[in-house]
C-alpha cells in the first residue's frame, strides 16, 4: 500500500482479472472487421506479445474495441480515477492467447488490386 492524501491505495500489482467470452455482435465480413480494427491501430489500440491490447477509462471504448476484437479477451481493472470530476476506472483489455477469432484477416475478394 502506498499512501496519497491521506489515503491507503493498493500497488499495481493487485489488479483483478478476468477472462470474458465476447460474441461477435457486429456480425461484419473480413474486410469491414479488418478497417475498423485499423481504425482502433491507429488510436488507441496496443501491441503486447503481438497481441491486440486497450487501455481506456472510457466505458464505451471498452465495449466498442470488445465489439471488434470479440473472442477470448482478458479484461484487468487496472486502477481507480479519483478527480474533483467523476472517478474513472482504468480498463486494460486484452486478446487471450491462442484465440484467434475477431482478428480481422482480410478476405480473398478484399485484396488491392
Amino acid at each position: 500500500m502506498s499512501k496519497k492524501k491521506g489515503m491507503d491505495i493498493p500497488s499495481a500489482n493487485t489488479r483483478d482479472l478476468c477472462e470474458a467470452n465476447f460474441p461477435d455482435v457486429l456480425n461484419l465480413d473480413g474486410e469491414a472487421l479488418h478497417y475498423l480494427q485499423a481504425g482502433w491501430r491507429a488510436s488507441d489500440e496496443g501491441d503486447k506479445d503481438g497481441k491486440p491490447r486497450m487501455d481506456t477509462t472510457k466505458p464505451w471504448q471498452v465495449l466498442a474495441w470488445a465489439a471488434t476484437r470479440y473472442g477470448s479477451l482478458y479484461i484487468y481493472l487496472g486502477g481507480l480515477e479519483i478527480n474533483k470530476g467523476k472517478p474513472s476506472i482504468e480498463w486494460l483489455i486484452s486478446r487471450r492467447a491462442g484465440d484467434s477469432s475477431g482478428l480481422g484477416k482480410r478476405t480473398r475478394g478484399s485484396q488491392s488490386r
